[in-house]
């Protein structure tokens, strides 16, 4: 009993205050998350990560590219908090793919810890994603991994301006886009190769019920974007937006009401044409709060169970031994 009246302040303090029980975890992300650039142009991207207010010391990713439009020039660790690495960082640009493995001594906590600075450079015009395929950050009390988030990159590539070869401007015409039926084709397929692709920097996602969807993406500068959303094989709902003088654009939704899986993509607006529409991001919209009341039940079922299973035996053993105290006392009495 008494290490069960041990327990229940600590349960009152997970029913009173779940957040000093629970931390949150850590997002692995790609820095600058959007950007503009020209055919031949080095940039420089960083791979960062946000603790979530834990303390870790390893992490490991594998980043992935479009090995078509981007090419990796150098990785550099300098200024990074991995102290040691198990394997690379290595690159390849035949695979399109960056990873590495590594650790510290110095256990990290923070928003924008450095791991890796890679240098790009831009091949050919196109909206080209650096996308995470894979990520492990370790907690440095119990080596848990954290990670809870991975935020992808997109940058669009602008061919370069083309010198005219006399004092006279020259117009180079666009080619014409190729017309489709958006009603009854599949967001991701191509349409169009005029027009930049827009695309979304975020992965697939959970958010809870009642907040709207927010998603950051790239396309062509000013463009005029077409954000569609379908819930489920539901009707398809269409918002117009436009992108900034950067090409980054950002869409948030009205507050979600209906739980449920929803598809969201973006399109380009070519006057009345739409163009390449992206791959769709798949968001999942949660009833949080009953998750929240299930798990916290649960919880206390799990830590209280074992601890009303002793007291229900001890009192079962104290009544048998009471039982069988009578019983030898009434045999005693009648001899």
């Amino acid at each position: 009993m008494n290490r069960f009246k041990q327990i229940v302040p600590f349960l009152l303090l997970l029913i009173v205050y779940p957040s000093a029980v629970f931390a949150d975890g850590a997002t692995l992300y790609v820095s600058p998350a959007t950007g503009s650039y020209t055919v031949g142009q080095l940039f420089p991207v960083r791979i960062m990560v946000a603790t979530g207010g834990t303390s870790i010391h390893a992490a490991e990713a594998t980043l992935q590219f479009d090995p078509a439009s981007l090419a990796v020039e150098s990785i550099s660790a300098e200024g990074s908090i991995i102290g040691s690495w198990i394997s690379g960082p290595t690159f390849s640009n035949a695979t399109g793919t960056i990873s590495f493995i590594g650790w510290t001594s110095v256990p990290f906590s923070g928003e924008t810890g450095l791991l890796l600075t890679v240098q790009f450079k831009a091949l050919r015009n196109a909206g080209v994603s650096a996308r995470f395929a894979a990520g492990v950050v370790l907690a440095t009390n119990g080596s848990s991994n954290i990670i809870s988030a991975m935020q992808n990159a997109v940058f669009t590539i602008a061919p370069l301006p083309l010198a005219p070869t006399s004092s006279e401007a020259i117009t180079i015409p666009l080619a014409p886009n190729t017309t489709f039926d958006y009603s009854t084709s599949t967001p991701g397929s191509m349409r169009s190769t005029s027009a930049v692709e827009p695309a979304f920097v975020e992965n697939n996602q959970t958010i809870k019920l009642g907040n709207p969807i927010i998603l950051r993406g790239a396309a062509s500068p000013d463009a005029v974007l077409k954000v569609s959303i379908q819930e489920g094989e539901g009707s398809v709902m269409h918002v117009i937006i436009s992108a900034a003088g950067d090409g980054s654009f950002t869409f948030v939704s009205d507050n979600i009401a209906n739980p449920g899986v929803y598809r969201v993509w973006v399109a380009e607006m070519l006057g009345t044409t739409e163009g390449i529409p992206s791959a769709p991001i798949l968001i999942t919209v949660k009833d949080t709060a009953f998750m929240t009341e299930f798990a916290l039940a649960s919880s206390i079922a799990i830590t209280v169970f074992p601890y009303a299973a002793l007291v229900a035996a001890i009192a079962f053993g104290v009544a048998y031994l009471r039982h069988k105290q009578t019983l030898h006392q009434l045999e005693t009495r009648g001899r």
